[in-house]
This record gives C-alpha cells, structure tokens and sequence, in this order.
C-alpha cells in the first residue's frame, strides 16, 4: 500500500512509501531507495550473517536447528569470530561445535561484496600506508568507501562509509550529488566495508613496512611501532556516499553491532555521523546513540546562500536544525567533568561532546569575513566546533577552492569568537577520493559515453 511521507518543499513531487521502500520522485523523475533487503531465510536460500544482530542469529538457529532451546552465549561466540577475530569461514571458529559449524554453513554465507577496484594515493611518501579508495559491487550496484591514514604520534586509520547507493541531496559542490540514488545499503554492506579495509590493513600493513629501506639500503625499523599501530581502523566516519539519516534503520543496526563489546567494540566517541540536517532523525539519534559524534554539513549561514548549495535546506532551514540542536544541549556536560567520567555523560551535547559544523570553502561563494562573523554568531550556545575543508575540485564543477590566505583569515574570524576551527588536510585527490570527490566509476563511464554519443 501506498502512502505520501512528505513533500519536498521547492522541489515538487514528493516522498511516497510502499513496504520497505522509499520513493524520490522529483520534477516527474523518481529515484528509489530501496528498505533493508532480505535475503530469505527459505529452504535454499542462506542468509549473509554479516550484519546480523545477536538476537536474529539465535532466531534463525533456534527456529531451523533442533538444539532447542539454542544457547544464547553461542551468538556471543560467533560475533567474536566474525567482528573480533575476523575471520572468513566457519570452520575457522575452533570454539564452536563442529556439528554448529556444519549447521551455520547451511543457513548463513559470508558476503563481503566484490571488490570491483581498488585505487591508492600517490600523494605523501613510501614511508606512509596511502589514501585509499574501493570499488565494492552488492548485488551489481556499486559504491566507494576511503581508508585515509594519518601518521603521528598516535596514528589513525579512518574509513569514510557509504550509506547508500548514489546521493538524493544534490549538493552543488559534491562529486556524489550529481549520481541519482538508487537505495539503501543493508547493514551488511556497511559492516562489508568495514571488514573490507580492516582486512586489508591487515594483510598489508606489515608487508608494507617490511619492505621498507633506509638510505644506506638497509631493512628499515623506523617504522615498527607504526606498523604494530596500523593494523586496524581507529574511527569510523559516515561521510560517503548517501545521506545516513535517510536509511536511520540500517545506519542504526551498523552502530549497534560496531560499538557492541561483543561485535567490533568501537568507541562512540571514535565514530562519527554527518547529516545534512534530517530534523526528525537528529533528535532520534542523539537518544540512541548517546556519544556518538555527529556532525552537520551546514556550508552557509543563511537560508538563501545554503538551500542555493545544498537544497534539503528547502525542507529543514538552518534555524530548524539549530533548534533541535539547542534543545539537546546537556548544560551539566561541563569541562570539570573528569577524563574517566566522560563516559557517564549521557544525552546531549557538550565540552566532550561537540557538534562538528562541516563547511567547505568555496571561492568568492561563502568564504567572506561576513560568513565567518555570521556563523559565529548562528551558533552560539551550542557546544561545537568546525571542520573547514577546502574544496576538491572535480570533472565538471563550477567552483573553486578558497585560497590559503582567505581559508586562514576565515580560521581566524572564528578561533577569536572561541571555536575550534582545524582546516581539513585534502587526502587522496589524484584519486578521486577526497571528500566531496566520490563518485562511482561505473557512474563516470556512464555519463562519458553519453557525452561522447
């Protein structure tokens, strides 16, 4: 059965849902975005096990095996070998009844997708893990997702997520907006990006840095600790391609087995999920997921400026997301809370937990002082900071990168008025892979041949 969810204000059509599905439909076009697919649980049909929660693993086995009542510290088990351990076939999980093994093969399959391409940066030096970009294909769709390592002190692995296939926002300045959406992505593709470059750090980290030589030639051990460091993701950030609070239901059972101890046991404070602004889901989200980071691509500090950049600020205005913002400000989240308590804060945001103002820097469009001064003063009483990015140019775009000197002056104008401000180092631009550059291949050949023709 049919039924209208919502209008899209200034863009005609509207939001239509039948079942699991969601339909776009736009100026006579309609784009899909399809619900959480299943894949069956009849006779002959497996069930990926990535992406399945505890509570629907004991199900399945309980309701098709004939040990009944099935014992519940068994899923325990099986997460362990699949988030923890990571491995890549039931009979690797030796703790596991051989006669369970047997049976999980039967009903369940492992799918991390197919790796369709595989690109690394040649920016930076050998002596450094490179930005790097896969070409996943589910079901003959393609999506990318991004490993973009930091060498320091204390090294980071961070994967950039796709949530969906394609992009429905239409963001001016975005590589990725230009792509209609196709649908969501199941928890199980999320998690298969995860395990996909997590397998490969991996497997490549240590080859990498083994063949590594100083000047003289030697074998090189300068590099050790930072191998030992490199094995594994340390963040996760929902910043590919799609918008994740459109396909909340899969997002939300992604986060639930990552920060599971039992699943991936990431640190809430370590993922990160940007929003063009959905108001109903932000409020959502910050119950659920109390200390998760997000962030908000806001871009602009006026309704005009922002809904001519990024147009789902037509249906949910800057001052909306400001509100529901404000209305979850915890005030007793204060900076006198100690380091070991940071944890017992609970909904809200606050001194450890900050909203991230995304805003890419776009040449004579929303760089002025002006801008700068009027988002200062948009944001105040609201415990954030803001992530200034300089804008990666791709085929096609109208717009051009600030440059440094009006990046820094911009910088300036808001440390003065008391915010953090980093500007975001661009990583993997030879590649396509920098943010707001993220286009699916298959896509770019699509649009070149129909150029050509």
């Amino acid at each position: 059965k049919w039924r209208l969810c919502g209008a899209r204000r200034g863009r005609g059509g509207g939001v239509w849902r039948c079942g699991n599905n969601v339909y776009y439909s736009s100026c006579g076009k309609t784009e899909v975005v399809g619900g959480e697919e299943k894949e069956g649980k009849g006779k002959g049909r497996k069930v990926n096990i990535i992406g399945t929660e505890k509570k629907e693993l004991l199900e399945i086995l309980s309701k098709n095996l004939k040990h009944s009542p099935f014992p519940s510290y068994r899923a325990k088990q099986i997460w362990g070998w699949l988030y923890n351990k990571r491995v890549g076939g039931f009979d690797q999980m030796s703790n596991v009844p051989e006669q369970l093994r047997s049976d999980l093969g039967e009903y369940f399959k492992f799918d991390l997708g197919i790796v369709s391409h595989f690109s690394a940066s040649k920016e930076g030096d050998n002596n450094t893990i490179p930005t790097s970009k896969w070409l996943l294909s589910f079901g003959g769709q393609d999506i990318e997702t991004v490993l973009i390592p930091e060498q320091s002190l204390k090294p980071r692995n961070t994967i950039c997520v796709s949530s969906q296939v394609g992009c429905s926002l239409s963001c001016k300045f975005c590589h990725t907006g230009t792509q209609p959406v196709y649908r969501n992505l199941t928890s199980s593709e999320i998690l298969a990006q995860v395990l996909t470059v997590e397998n490969h750090l991996r497997d490549s980290v240590d080859s990498h840095f083994s063949n590594l030589v100083d000047d003289s030639g030697a074998k090189s051990t300068r590099h050790a600790t930072s191998s030992n460091n490199n094995h594994h993701l340390t963040n996760i950030v929902f910043m590919g391609q799609g918008e994740p609070f459109y396909n909340y239901k899969n997002v939300a059972k992604s986060l639930n087995i990552l920060l599971d101890p039992s699943g991936f046991n990431f640190s809430k404070r370590k993922i990160t999920v940007s929003t063009s602004g959905v108001v109903p889901i932000i409020s959502r989200f910050i119950n659920d997921f109390p200390g998760v980071k997000l962030a908000i691509s806001l871009h602009a500090p006026t309704d005009d400026l922002r809904s001519h950049l990024v147009p789902a600020n037509l249906q949910w205005n800057i001052s909306s997301i400001m509100s529901v913002l404000r209305q979850n400000t915890n005030q007793n989240s204060l900076k006198s809370i100690e380091l070991q308590d940071r944890d017992k804060v609970t909904k809200g945001f606050g001194y450890y937990n900050k909203v991230t103002f995304e805003y890419v820097m776009l040449d004579g469009v929303n760089d002025l002082d002006e801008h700068a001064i009027k988002l200062a003063e948009l944001v105040q009483g609201i415990p954030c900071r803001f992530n200034l990015i300089p804008f990666n140019e791709w085929p096609g775009t109208e717009f051009k990168c600030s440059n440094p000197e009006r990046i820094a002056q911009f910088q300036r104008i808001l440390q003065e008025a008391g915010f953090e401000a980093p500007i975001r180092g661009p990583r993997g631009r030879d590649i396509l892979a920098a943010c707001g550059q993220l286009k699916t291949q298959v896509e770019r050949k699509k649009k070149s041949a129909s150029s050509i023709a």
